[in-house]
């Protein structure tokens, strides 16, 4: 799980992965670092933390938000 120094708020990071990129961005919502609560690929929620090639396209935009 991500963790992000106490005084960020978020950080973002450009992946190449597959000859897709991502463009990820992490997102501390309660101030602490205590897991994943959901991760958004494209406007669409993911159940868990891995994102389905299906719903990948050439350049993606993630955001994973952490409690």
């Amino acid at each position: 799980d991500p963790c992000l120094p106490s005084e960020w708020e978020e950080v973002s990071v450009k992946r190449v992965f597959r000859n897709q990129i991502f463009n990820i961005k992490i997102i501390k919502e309660k101030g602490i670092c205590s897991g994943v609560e959901r991760v958004v690929c494209n406007n669409t929620t993911i159940e868990n933390n891995i994102i389905p090639l299906q719903i990948t396209k050439q350049e993606n935009n993630v955001e994973v938000f952490i409690k």
